[in-house]
């Protein structure tokens, strides 16, 4: 609320002029509460499509990662089948054969010890295939498991307008 006094002066024929007093009330009147309320309607539905647009980039992206990890697994299937199926039956097939020739006085000692070496090495590399081959069966099940569960339902923008 405002209020002012003014004094004036006679004017320019010498004629007395009034002094003049004013007072000013303000106050808020909800004339046009529609228009806020479709910026809150139209907020809400702008959030609600981010995170629709969120939750899908996040799908795509487990959904690509699933399909690395299982490429990676079928490549590490193949390396462990390759060292348990033809490369350690060879290296300890090596092996008993510098053995063999160390005990027939036809070899020498360092080569049953670089042929033992080598079984230890082979075995360790298999060990190694094996450890990853399960670490990528795990982030397997873990991806599978996170794209089921997040691929529900969620009501679409319109649904969420009609509502209102």
């Amino acid at each position: 609320m405002t209020a002012k006094y003014g004094y004036r002066d006679d004017d320019l024929m010498g004629n007395n002029r009034a002094d003049l007093m004013s007072v000013g009330v303000t106050f808020d009147l909800p004339l046009f509460t529609g228009n806020r309320q479709d910026r809150e309607v139209s907020a809400a539905i702008a959030d609600t499509e981010a995170l629709r647009t969120d939750k899908t980039l996040l799908l795509r992206r487990m959904r690509s990662e699933l399909s690395a990890a299982i490429t990676e697994y079928i490549y590490l299937y193949e390396r462990q089948a390759f060292y348990l199926q033809e490369l350690l039956p060879q290296v300890k097939e090596q092996a008993s054969a510098a053995l063999s020739a160390y005990h027939s006085d036809r070899g020498d000692f360092p080569s049953v010890v670089k042929a033992r070496t080598s079984v230890l090495n082979t075995r360790l590399a298999r060990l190694k295939i094996e450890t990853s081959l399960h670490r990528t069966l795990a982030d397997i099940r873990y991806l599978s498991a996170a794209a089921m569960s997040s691929t529900s339902i969620s009501p679409s923008a319109e649904e969420i307008k009609n509502e209102k």
